[in-house]
């Protein structure tokens, strides 16, 4: 399991956005831009958002020239104007490129479509791995002394 933690790239300031949970590209909840459609770079077909974060959002997305499902990740446009942030975002490209683990998403490209710059790495189906963490904690929560086991969980009589 992977986790991808990104939001969707939007003009407005961090405090003004407005996120609608796994969006279809073209769900009417999430504002159309200006300068990204739903095809990026003339190739990858962004389907739904995956997930969303500080920096940006990860979409799942067709690959048209290859034809295989990716993941795209792009940054927030207020991210993308800051050149040290793009550079930074162009530096984690370098870094995840020659990477090859089984524990590591792999990287199949880079680049910019216009003022957005994009990862395309491969989509890993499966949880998120922030809500397995978070019902692993919960469980254990339950399990440890003192952390609120039911009487269905105490030992019987």
């Amino acid at each position: 399991m992977r986790d991808f933690s990104f939001s969707l790239q939007l003009r407005e300031p961090p405090g003004q956005l407005h996120f609608a949970p796994s969006a279809p590209a073209r769900n009417p909840a999430v504002p159309a831009l200006p300068h990204m459609t739903d095809l990026i770079a003339g190739r990858y077909e962004l389907r739904a958002r995956i997930s969303k974060g500080g920096m940006g959002a990860v979409w799942s997305a067709r690959d048209r020239r290859l034809r295989r499902d990716v993941a795209v990740k792009l940054l927030h446009a207020w991210i993308a104007e800051d050149l040290e942030l793009r550079r930074r975002f162009a530096r984690e490209a370098r870094v995840l490129a020659p990477l090859e683990h089984e524990n590591i998403v792999r990287l199949y490209d880079y680049g910019e479509d216009g003022e957005t710059p994009f990862l395309v790495m491969e989509l890993v189906e499966g949880a998120n791995l922030g809500d397995v963490a978070k019902t692993l904690l919960t469980r254990l929560a339950g399990k440890a002394p003192g952390g609120g086991a039911t009487p269905s969980a105490a030992a019987p009589n």
